[in-house]
């Protein structure tokens, strides 16, 4: 076995081994690949499936926001171009419109 080859092995098992303990190592090698690429599945399916559930919960807080009357949005100090702002939870308050809008 070279050198090379011991890096990839934890270091329980990087002493020389004769010529017939080479096939298990490589399977050992072979199950590591194969766990860390299925980590790496499992986190993509992960990623995929938050994105989905943040792409549903904006896609359903922008319809209710859809439905309020001017009224409405008038008494919460918003407008309709808040909107995006609001469903995406990056909206920040405007103080000095809430004033104006309660002096007109």
């Amino acid at each position: 076995m070279n050198q090379l080859s011991n890096t990839f092995l934890p270091s329980s098992t990087t002493h020389e081994v004769s010529p017939g303990h080479s096939c298990r190592i490589a399977c050992l090698k072979s199950a590591q690949a194969f766990h860390a690429w299925l980590d790496t599945l499992v986190l993509l399916v992960i990623h995929i499936r938050s994105r989905i559930k943040n792409h549903a919960n904006y896609a359903e807080t922008l319809h209710e926001l859809n439905t309020l009357d001017e009224r409405t949005l008038r008494e919460l100090g918003i407008n309709r171009n808040d909107f995006k702002a609001i469903a995406k939870g990056k909206y920040l308050t405007d103080v000095t419109r809430l004033q104006r809008s309660k002096v007109d």
